[in-house]
């Protein structure tokens, strides 16, 4: 039997159907709309909550950096010079790319910054960087950073020199007790001393590891003075004044076991005068070796090969002017420090060894025309000459861009002087030489940063005659060739 829906039920469900048909009521659209409406407060916020935060994040990181660059810049400040850093508050300012403190703070852009310096004791500071800005209405930012700076540097280069180290060759370890040191050559943790021939061995060994401790290793007798010493390799090359070996050349592959490996004997038919003394010595590029004699009736620059050392071979000479006491090499020029009182400044061109030949000269007569040149050092396209003392400039530097057209620089008198000998270092720019004048002055520092207007700097009195002068950047210290009979190796911290 068929049941059918009572009229009662249709009734009931009648609205239902009604509602399902006619879609949401008013009641679910308002609740919807504040649930959207929520949502995209919710998300509003949101963004805007992280505009803020990248933007406080942002600024931060630039404080950072500021302070960063306020600790930097303190420590440039006592680089400069560790009194520099006073105690208190300070600003920062730059001045030809130096940083100096100005004021008590500094500002850029949104962004304060103030350097604070308290003492820990007299070679310590502590330093902070504050860094402050205006975060929002309501509150500030705030980034600092600290660090510890000490007087680690100590006296500037060449304003406090001092003597370190000295070593007496005496009878027990040299045979000679009188004979003066007056030539020196370095190579890594090794000196190499040549003195006068007076009974005893001519050329020592030291080993300089520890600089203030000098340790003799070697020693070997040459036969006669060692004028000039050249160290390559294993091999080195003495300008002597033995008549049967002007060049001596010493086996220094054992330093405790040292031998004369060869000697090359200058003739009167190899150099047109058998008797003048070999001077200076230096080594160029190519296996080239070139020694100076004495002016004499035959020649007195000497260029040789010394591919193999214990065989050396003559190549070429030339004849030039004066006693030529010291010579430097740059490419294919020797440059000469002469006697010779037209041409103290020589340039010598040995690109073809066979036939070198006389390129420039300078007479070096600013003020006075008699003193000799006595040293010379090689910089950059640049030469620097030392004179005989007198009553002008004992100082020269010379411009060598163009090695045939050499000029004059700049001049220094530094006194009575007698520069003796030089060397330069390029890292430090400074000329390091030897006084042998009589006076308390024997050893100085010439600043040439500045090449228009060198300087000289504080002196060091040495006992006895500073002979020869060469620096060692490997040991950052000055050796000296002595005629101190009691000190013959003198060691200087620069």
């Amino acid at each position: 039997m068929k049941r059918e829906t009572s009229q009662s039920m249709r009734k009931v469900l009648s609205p239902i159907r009604n509602h399902i048909q006619g879609g949401f009521s008013l009641v679910e659209i308002i609740c919807a709309s504040a649930l959207f409406a929520l949502l995209v407060v919710a998300l509003l916020g949101a963004y805007l909550y992280g505009e803020e935060a990248q933007m406080l994040a942002g600024n931060r990181a630039r404080a950072v950096l500021i302070a960063k660059e306020g600790l930097e810049a303190a420590r440039n400040i006592r680089d400069a010079s560790f009194a520099n850093l006073s105690d208190g508050a300070h600003g920062l300012i730059t001045s030809g790319n130096q940083w100096s403190f100005s004021g008590t703070s500094d500002t850029s852009d949104i962004f304060t910054r103030q350097i604070v310096i308290s003492s820990i004791d007299a070679k310590r500071k502590n330093v902070t960087a504050n860094v402050t800005w205006r975060q929002n209405e309501l509150r500030n930012g705030t980034v600092s950073l600290a660090t510890e700076l000490s007087s680690w540097l100590g006296a500037k280069k060449g304003s406090a020199p001092s003597l370190i180290a000295c070593m007496n060759l005496d009878v027990a370890n040299s045979g000679n007790e009188a004979a003066d040191g007056i030539s020196i050559a370095t190579q890594g943790n090794y000196v190499y001393l040549g003195r006068q021939n007076n009974n005893g061995y001519e050329f020592f060994v030291f080993d300089v590891t520890t600089p203030s401790t000098p340790v003799l290793l070697g020693k070997v007798a040459t036969g006669d003075t060692a004028n000039d010493i050249a160290v390559s390799g294993n091999y080195a090359y003495i300008a002597s004044s033995d008549n049967a070996g002007e060049l001596t050349v010493v086996d220094v592959s054992a330093p405790t076991a040292l031998s004369v490996a060869a000697k090359f004997n200058l003739t009167a038919a190899n150099s047109g005068n058998a008797n003048a003394d070999g001077l200076a010595v230096a080594i160029g590029g190519g296996d080239r070796l070139y020694l100076t004699r004495t002016k004499s009736a035959g020649k007195e620059l000497y260029v040789f090969d010394i591919s193999a050392p214990t065989v050396p071979a003559l190549l070429g000479s030339v004849d030039l002017n004066g006693d030529i006491r010291e010579i430097g090499v740059s490419g294919n020029y020797v440059y000469a420090a002469s006697g010779d009182n037209t041409q103290e400044f020589q340039v010598i061109d040995v690109a073809t060894p066979s036939a070198p030949v006389l390129a420039a000269s300078l007479n070096l007569d600013q003020g006075a025309t008699q003193p000799d040149a006595f040293s010379i050092a090689i910089g950059v396209n640049t030469v620097y000459v030392g004179r005989d003392g007198s009553a002008a400039s004992e100082f020269y530097i010379i411009d060598t861009t163009t090695p045939t057209s050499p000029s004059i620089v700049s001049t220094l008198d530094v006194g009575t002087h007698i520069l003796q000998s030089i060397d330069y270092n390029d890292a430090l720019k400074f000329v390091f030489f030897a006084n042998t004048a009589t006076g308390a002055e024997d050893y100085q520092v010439i600043d040439v940063s500045n090449p228009a207007a060198p300087t000289l700097l504080t002196n060091v009195n040495l006992n006895g005659t500073p002979y020869k002068v060469v620096y060692s950047s490997a040991k950052d210290a000055v050796m000296i060739a002595s005629g101190y009979d009691s000190c013959e190796l003198q060691i200087i911290s620069p």
